[in-house]
């Protein structure tokens, strides 16, 4: 009976996870990461497929599986609780700047994740007019034109004063969104990085190891269906960042 209930359960995870898959892919998520999802799925496949079959590899091996699998967990959850933490980060009031870290733009104009991102940032420039911003970005191969200059369009469309506002249009990856907005940024200035509320924490490390003095996160939403694909790849970049010791 439990090993029944142990393969359906496998396979229904297996069945979530390809369609959820199949969803985000759908969504035009700009980055190839949903493939994880088929990935997730194929080893509950494996999984409930071994149970079913009642197959019990070595003692060693079950040891060494188990081992490095609670290790692999222990690692991500502590990363995914570090990520929580700047969830609802708002920033300080005044800052002297803000940078918003690009995302997808198509024909269309802002993708629904960086729309998320642009709508916070002008809600924080309209709350405090003293603030420049800093937008980041540059045209990836499947994008119209740069981030920064759709970011630039966009926010000067909802009314922020263009003057207000530097592009930063070189830049393909969030650490190069830092490394090359940070030359635009007098010394001594306070920083806002604004991004997703899952993004916020790896932004700010980050930002930190790039040379940033005093900088604090300030967190978008996210579309609802989106979160659990963003939270398990952001989970998997945290770790893998400190692993390798870059932040």
């Amino acid at each position: 009976m439990r090993v029944l209930a142990l393969t359906v359960i496998l396979c229904a995870l297996g069945v979530l996870s390809a369609v959820y898959g199949l969803m985000v892919f759908s969504l035009r998520s700009g980055t190839a990461f949903f493939l994880t999802w088929f990935v997730i799925a194929a080893l509950c496949f494996f999984g409930a497929f071994l149970i079913h079959r009642q197959v019990k590899p070595a003692l060693w091996v079950r040891i060494a599986i188990g081992a490095a699998g609670a290790l692999l967990i222990a690692a991500l959850a502590l990363s995914l609780a570090a990520i929580l933490t700047g969830f609802d980060d708002k920033g300080e009031e005044g800052l002297d700047c803000i940078v918003v870290l690009g995302a997808q733009v198509t024909a269309e104009g802002p993708g629904n994740v960086l729309r998320y991102r642009l709508d916070a940032a002008y809600d924080y420039l309209a709350a405090n007019p003293g603030t420049i911003c800093i937008v980041c970005g540059g045209q990836g191969w499947n994008e119209p034109a740069s981030e920064a200059s759709v970011m630039g369009d966009y926010l000067v469309a909802r009314g922020i004063d263009p003057s207000r506002i530097i592009l930063e249009d070189s830049s393909t990856s969030t650490l190069e969104n830092l490394r090359f907005a940070l030359p635009m940024i007098p010394d001594g200035t306070s920083v806002g990085v604004v991004t997703n509320n899952f993004h916020v924490t790896r932004a700010v490390l980050m930002a930190k190891a790039e040379g940033y003095k005093n900088v604090c996160g300030i967190a978008a939403g996210m579309p609802a269906l989106w979160l659990p694909n963003s939270l398990l790849r952001e989970t998997i970049s945290l770790t893998l960042h400190r692993l390798a010791g870059n932040i």
